[in-house]
């Protein structure tokens, strides 16, 4: 038998909820719509599709008015809506905020409606218009339109009422749109739920050596990993590196099963972020392990692949299964080439101008692009044969720079390589430190813009696997910004994004302030106010 539901037994969002939900990305236009009834029909559909937005303009009725709340029935108070004077006005405005205009008109050389393919489009947004009653869209907006679209008509009448032309076209919209972008439709509340607040401590083991002792704010003596669950992280990120033995052997094989174990006892998600490197790689480096130095391209790929899945075995015999890979560390600048380093601190040098000596090009993203894509893909291929559910994550610095994001990636694609997630580093910090950006704030807007270019582009998530903000105990407003600027990060990528950004890891929230000043606790192993954001970004 079947029966229909009472409204109550329907899941509905608030009009808050709705709010603060994912949109589809589409704004209708209404052009000089002179019925207040077509305009709350709109409305009601519009919310029911989840549009980004309704544009009012001309002689169009705008809110609050009886009429149009009769058929909107509320819808008027969820969907955003905005007015111009002019309809042209509007498409100024939309062209200026990247929208590609279709006119919903029966014109010269219009694309029949289910004959677009707005999934491969590549265009990230859209705006269709609705003419007036009589008269239609007007050939001055016409004229400005990217495109045309016709719903085709087979009986005496050649028009239809608005909203129900407008009712068509969302649902094609949404039609196409949800088979790619299912993402987007869904509520922030069930986005949230799989939103992941990771650390990286890859210090932790190597201070708790050293006696290091962690606090909560209460004066409790804590073990840091269940610390930070505390604040909702419920990740970790463990870095590997080839063969530490000159580095006191963190992060090699056993420390990493270590940390593994731990986060597992918590049931905490693993993020395995290997360097393929004896220690530090980044990218202004990215050093052979010295035990490849001299072997062939073939043989060193075999090296890595080797090496991957040897470490990846070991975690499935002790039953781990990390959820994400990295293969590679900031490979911004490719992977498994050496520039010259001090023998006795390891760390690489650089002249006056802070330029380091290129020793082994191997697999540098400008010199050897084709190599470089290729042990990204045998890092790639020898993941999936341990754990094919892993996640495999690019990773790259400076998540502001979408022509960095675009040169490297392209470059994998372009020589045969995949991955399934793009990884991010950002920090406000060193942006302006390095005079790449103005403030932080701006930083953020970047890198929020970005996540939203490459996730439409390479049609895949992104997370941000590095951020940190300063810490400097002698001026507590410092830590204030930073808390605030995190607030924002989190804030924004839960809700800005599209759903692309699946979650934020803070690169070594543990850290002494005095070795590395972008952690997130005192000296003395308590947190500051940085890691408030965590508990309070809306």
């Amino acid at each position: 038998m079947i029966r229909k539901l009472k409204t109550i037994e329907i899941e509905r969002l608030s009009v808050e909820q709705f709010h603060e939900a994912q949109k589809m990305p589409l704004i209708v236009v209404l052009d000089d719509v002179r019925s207040l009834h077509n305009v709350g029909s709109v409305f009601r559909t519009a919310d029911a599709f989840a549009l980004q937005a309704v544009y009012l303009c001309g002689i169009t009725a705008q809110p609050p008015m009886p009429e149009i709340h009769k058929t909107a029935l509320g819808a008027e108070d969820s969907v955003e809506w905005r007015y111009f004077a002019t309809t042209e006005e509007a498409v100024e405005q939309l062209h200026r905020d990247g929208y590609f205009v279709y006119a919903i008109e029966q014109c010269e050389g219009s694309t029949m409606l289910q004959n677009t393919d707005f999934r491969n489009d590549p265009h990230e947004r859209y705006a269709v218009i609705m003419g007036n009653e009589v008269k239609g869209v007007k050939q001055s907006v016409i004229d400005m339109c990217d495109a045309c679209l016709e719903i085709p008509q087979f009986g005496t009448k050649h028009s239809m009422n608005v909203s129900v032309t407008a009712g068509i076209v969302m649902w094609e919209f949404a039609r196409q749109l949800l088979l790619s972008f299912l993402l987007l439709l869904l509520p922030l509340t069930a986005l949230a739920q799989d939103f992941v607040l990771g650390t990286d401590m890859g210090w932790l083991t190597e201070y708790e050596a050293q006696g290091k002792k962690f606090y909560d704010n209460a004066g409790n003596e804590r073990e840091a990993m269940s610390l930070m669950a505390d604040y909702g992280v419920t990740a970790q990120r463990i870095r590997v590196w080839v063969d530490p033995s000159k580095h006191g052997n963190w992060c090699g094989a056993a420390d990493v099963l270590n940390k593994c174990l731990r986060a597992k006892a918590l049931g905490q998600d693993i993020m395995i972020d290997f360097h393929y490197s004896d220690w530090w790689a980044d990218p202004a480096k990215q050093n052979i392990p010295a035990s490849w130095a001299g072997h062939s391209y073939k043989r060193m790929k075999r090296d890595l692949a080797d090496h991957t899945r040897e470490i990846l075995t070991m975690l499935r015999e002790h039953d781990i299964t990390p959820r994400w890979v990295q293969v590679g560390n900031e490979i911004s600048n490719g992977m498994l080439w050496s520039v010259a380093t001090d023998p006795v601190t390891g760390w690489e040098i650089k002249d006056a101008n802070g330029n380091t000596t290129i020793t082994y090009s191997m697999g540098h993203l400008e010199r050897n692009p084709k190599q470089y894509a290729g042990f990204f893909r045998a890092g790639y291929e020898a993941v999936k044969e341990v754990f094919p559910e892993a996640i495999v994550i690019v990773h790259l610095d400076n998540g502001f720079d979408n022509d960095l994001y675009n040169r490297n990636l392209d470059t994998l694609l372009k020589y045969g390589a995949r991955f399934d997630m793009i990884g991010m580093s950002i920090y406000p910090y060193w942006s302006i430190q390095s005079g790449k950006e103005p403030d932080a704030a701006t930083t953020i807007t970047d890198c929020i813009d970005n996540i939203r270019k490459v996730s439409k582009k390479y049609s895949c998530d992104v997370m941000i696997t590095e951020t940190g903000f300063e810490v400097d105990e002698e001026h507590p407003e410092v830590m204030v910004e930073g808390r605030d600027q995190f607030r924002r990060l989190i804030h924004e990528c839960r809700t800005l994004t599209d759903g692309h950004c699946r979650g934020i890891f803070y690169w070594e929230p543990e850290c002494n302030p005095q070795q590395y000043r972008l952690g997130a606790f005192t000296h003395d192993g308590r947190p500051t106010e940085i890691m408030e954001a965590t508990l309070s970004a809306p």
